[in-house]
């Protein structure tokens, strides 16, 4: 019988600075990050890590 991951909580932790919007995930602070997985026996190959930034995007009226 399969064991996935079982996760209640992401994390979101608040940006390091201004934000930039330029595909660069470099300066996140991955600390909050979880593993998902649908198998536990095969979590090594077949597995995601996913991790939330707090950022406000605010566009000016």
């Amino acid at each position: 019988m399969s064991q996935p991951s079982f996760n209640h909580v992401l994390w979101a932790v608040p940006a390091p600075g201004p934000v930039t919007v330029d595909g660069s995930v470099g300066e996140w602070d991955l600390s909050g990050q979880i593993w998902l997985y649908a198998d536990r026996a095969t979590r090594d190959v077949n597995s995601v890590r996913i991790a939330a930034d707090c950022a406000v995007i605010r566009r000016d009226p």
